[in-house]
């Protein structure tokens, strides 16, 4: 059953991917979808990426060289970055 839902999951991906590569024009297309999502939706979009590249690259290494003290300005330092760059 779990061998059915992966190739499942494989084959709706390369269908996916096939049918939307025709659609794609140029990089801008790939980065911010055309310049047509919301501003909402690109800001959550650059946060995934920073939170999810900085947890698995930035905060193991941290927390290897300094320990939990080392980490716990992470959460503090990106939310004053976005404040300020709101700002």
């Amino acid at each position: 059953m779990l061998l059915s839902f992966v190739i499942a999951y494989l084959l709706i991906t390369v269908l996916l991917g096939i049918f939307l590569s025709r659609r794609i024009q140029t990089t801008s297309d790939i980065i911010t979808a055309g310049r047509s999502l919301p501003l909402i939706i690109n800001g959550a979009a650059l946060f995934a990426l920073w939170y999810g590249s900085e947890t698995i690259l930035g905060a193991s290494g941290e927390f290897a060289q300094h320990g939990l003290l080392g980490i716990i300005e992470d959460p503090f330092g990106g939310a004053l970055c976005f404040i300020l760059f709101g700002l």
